[in-house]
């Protein structure tokens, strides 16, 4: 349902110098639209971010015996957390963590998060900038957007 419509391109370079010149952070999240339609790009990107010692965290709605080109394999191989398959509007679970309906699944890639234990809770991020602008990451329930509402 999302255009395939180029908007603004943003370079691969513009990305790298935006991600090193961030303080603090662990690493990057690839989603939506589909990663997948621009994994030669990604790859270039991954490689150097993987270089950089961060960690990656890639949304793909296939599954993965779907994704076969040599490049879609490679930025599978670089991502230490996987989320893969279709949202599923049928299977809608906001109890899941990280991932919206319940025939995805979460993969634990690499040994960097071998250890995290997935937990059934709904988790959202909540923020607010200075202009009043909110920005809801993650499956929020219809009881958290209320919460959210002024009457």
């Amino acid at each position: 349902m999302w255009s395939a419509e180029e908007k603004s391109m943003i370079s691969v370079d513009f990305l790298l110098n935006d991600i090193q010149s961030t303080a603090d952070i662990e690493g990057i999240t690839l989603l939506g639209g589909e990663p997948m339609h621009q994994a030669m790009d990604l790859l270039r990107l991954c490689k150097t971010v993987k270089a950089m010692g961060l960690s990656i965290f890639l949304y793909t709605g296939f599954e993965l015996d779907e994704l076969k080109k040599q490049e879609e394999k490679e930025l599978l191989d670089l991502a230490d957390i996987i989320v893969c398959g279709r949202y599923d509007i049928q299977l809608r679970n906001t109890h899941l963590q990280w991932r919206g309906s319940s025939n995805q699944k979460v993969i634990f890639n690499t040994d960097r998060y071998a250890h995290y234990q997935l937990d059934d809770a709904n988790y959202c991020e909540v923020e607010i900038d200075e202009d009043g602008v909110i920005t809801i990451s993650g499956y929020p329930d219809k009881e958290l957007l209320n919460s959210m509402v002024k009457d």
